[in-house]
């Protein structure tokens, strides 16, 4: 069985990876918002990933990821970061992982994007109306208790970077050359192992999946044909 893993990011659902899921042949969702730890996420969707998978994750979604292939090395036969990459998360952000939780709450998801648009998105999308609209009824689905574990999870969210330089397959990165929420150099460190790549892709953001549909697919089928219809 040809399966593809995919896990969104913070406040993502399946939606964020637009129209890739149709063009795989066998995809599989999974949701790990009812967890405050990426740890312990991992552990407990573990069984539903079939052997020979491949894994494609988005932003957080990556610690998941990763924590999967170490806890289950033979299970996967390829991994993706898109927007991800295998670094802890700094302590001082802790507070405002926490306010935005609170801002959230006080005046809604809208309010609380309200200025990030130009670290989210390339200048080419984050004025598209309906790109922002999708980002944010995403978060309205998710809702606030899932933003709130979803911040835990991100502060407790495991170093894996030397993991990921030894990892027994190689890690590769997917990222945008005009991403406002994560340096070049992350992205950098998570695919520096044996075999690992790091593609750039120019004019998008963070939200790579939604900004270069694409691009992400064809550099995904280029790695992995089989695994596409």
């Amino acid at each position: 069985m040809k399966t593809t893993v995919l896990l969104p990011g913070t406040l993502c659902d399946e939606r964020v990876f637009g129209a890739l899921p149709q063009h795989l042949a066998q995809p599989l969702a999974l949701d790990y918002s009812a967890w405050a730890d990426t740890r312990t996420a991992a552990a407990a969707l573990l069984s539903k990933v079939p052997a020979g998978s491949i894994g494609i994750a988005f932003s957080l979604g990556s610690w998941v990821l990763l924590e999967m292939l170490r806890l289950a090395p033979k299970r996967f036969a390829g991994i993706i970061l898109v927007s991800g990459n295998a670094y802890p998360d700094a302590p001082e952000n802790a507070k405002m992982r926490r306010d935005r939780v609170a801002l959230a709450r006080a005046e809604g998801f809208s309010a609380l994007f309200a200025d990030d648009w130009p670290k989210m998105l390339g200048h080419k999308h984050r004025d598209d109306p309906a790109l922002r609209r999708l980002i944010v009824a995403m978060a309205e689905h998710a809702g606030h208790e899932s933003h709130a574990r979803q911040a835990e999870a991100n502060i407790s969210r495991p170093d894996h970077r030397q993991y990921a330089s030894a990892s027994p397959i190689p890690v590769h990165v997917i990222a945008g050359t005009e991403d406002g929420l994560c340096p070049r150099e992350r992205y950098e460190a998570a695919a520096n192992g044996p075999g690992s790549s790091l593609t750039m892709v120019a004019d998008t953001g963070h939200y790579l999946p939604l900004e270069a549909p694409v691009a992400l697919r064809s550099l995904i089928n280029a790695r992995f044909p089989e695994y596409f219809i």
